[in-house]
């Protein structure tokens, strides 16, 4: 089975090329990505032992790193880490990233620049800006905007649809991962409801293709993100499926405890215990 892979997105980074690729080497296969270089980046980087994909002209660190999943993609890669040519990252620290990932088995993780080296205004926006959309997003994110990541297979599946071609990929990247960790309060609502969970933690329904917002509770369903990652066309859908079948259930006097298990009021008494989602 395959391991993770290397991902290097360069532009005229023939100064520190090599030596990326080397240190990187000693833990995984690399692939460079040259993004319309003029000098001889790619040349370099496939002396040190690199797979090299070239795009003409220059489009922009989010269109390499796209180029670089796709190709990752079809190669059957689990994961990928992502790190600069310019030698700001440290390959030397991908061991610590595939530990991370063998023990959590998220689908981003962000390595953290060190912001004290960074010149004060610099730092001060780092800090203030993270510290936004880490409320933005509901979830504490030390660094969004360094590119020394690591990026499991459904991430990126979910950032082939991505249109950005520049830097904003990665900050959309940020965005899509979220939404790819359940609600910290899925948990509660599910032993208060009785709601079955499945291996990820999402609200499970009963029968993908027979029933998909039904649950094995009568008169819960389940529609959108509470099930898994979805896009707005696919929760509307599911939405819609669920306010028909509440309808059809009353309208034909079953109500919604029809399929028995918890009644209306059960619903409405173990809800009100519940203060946060």
């Amino acid at each position: 089975m395959k391991g993770p892979i290397v991902l290097i997105p360069a532009h005229n980074e023939s100064r520190n090329i090599s030596t990326v690729v080397n240190i990187a080497r000693k833990h995984l296969p690399v692939l460079v990505v040259d993004d319309g270089s003029t000098d001889d980046t790619a040349d370099r980087a496939r002396v040190a032992g690199a797979k090299v994909i070239r795009q003409t002209p220059n489009q922009g660190k989010g269109a390499a790193l796209l180029t670089g999943f796709r190709y990752i993609l079809q190669q059957g890669y689990p994961a990928v880490i992502t790190l600069d040519g310019d030698g700001q990252h440290d390959p030397a620290e991908i061991p610590a990233f595939l530990a991370a990932w063998h023990e959590r088995q998220i689908g981003l993780i962000i390595g953290r620049r060190d912001f004290s080296r960074m010149p004060f205004i610099r730092r001060l926006a780092n800090t203030l800006g993270g510290e936004v959309f880490s409320l933005a997003v509901g979830h504490r994110v030390a660094d969004n905007q360094s590119g020394y990541r690591l990026i499991d297979r459904q991430l990126m599946q979910l950032m082939m649809e991505d249109d950005e071609s520049g830097f904003e990929l990665e900050v959309d990247m940020v965005v899509l991962a979220v939404g790819l960790i359940p609600s910290s309060g899925t948990e509660e609502i599910s032993r208060m409801l009785g709601i079955q969970r499945d291996s990820d933690g999402w609200f499970s329904e009963l029968d993908y293709n027979g029933s998909p917002t039904d649950t094995d509770k009568g008169g819960i369903y389940v529609a959108g993100m509470c099930q898994a990652p979805k896009d707005i066309p696919d929760t509307v859908a599911q939405a819609s499926a669920v306010a028909a079948g509440v309808l059809g259930s009353l309208t034909s006097g079953k109500g919604i405890g029809h399929m028995s298990s918890l009644t209306l009021s059960e619903i409405e008494a173990r809800a009100k215990t519940i203060h946060t989602i």
